[in-house]
């Protein structure tokens, strides 16, 4: 799969949908997404029920990734999601923060999650590779 790095202002996707957007590196191929949300942010008042309307129709394909994972490289995942960027997954304080399992299973998960390119390494941090799934994960209840 190529992935282009797409800067673009990122919302900081919340139930509370308040707080606004900063600039973030993501690789994805989301081409007909991110266009979408590029012509929202034309219209501030539009950018989230745009967001809303994307990740909901990404939606079946997220849960689908969840069948896909182990439910330790799951739980990673939603935690690397909610930190946008990990420098140390393996640290015993990321651990303990997300309720992890031992470093030497992480790191199991960890390069599994970068194998099936879930999440990449970048800069020296670890983040999911699609954006809309970091934001999707970040609300995950299910």
């Amino acid at each position: 799969m190529h992935y282009a790095i797409c800067v673009i202002q990122k919302a900081q996707y919340e139930s509370n949908h308040r707080k606004w957007f900063r600039e973030s590196e993501y690789f994805c191929d989301r081409k007909k997404e991110l266009k979408k949300l590029k012509e929202a942010f034309k219209k501030p008042e539009t950018v989230y029920s745009v967001l809303d309307e994307i990740l909901q129709e990404n939606e079946p394909v997220f849960l689908n990734y969840k069948n896909l994972l182990t439910s330790l490289q799951w739980k990673l995942a939603i935690a690397i999601a909610k930190e946008d960027k990990v420098k140390e997954p393996l640290a015993i304080s990321f651990i303990k923060k997300y309720d992890l399992n031992s470093a030497s299973s992480l790191k199991r998960a960890l390069d599994a999650l970068l194998k099936k390119e879930i999440i990449i390494y970048y800069k020296e941090m670890y983040q999911l590779n699609d954006l809309f799934f970091s934001l999707w994960l970040k609300n995950y209840t299910l």
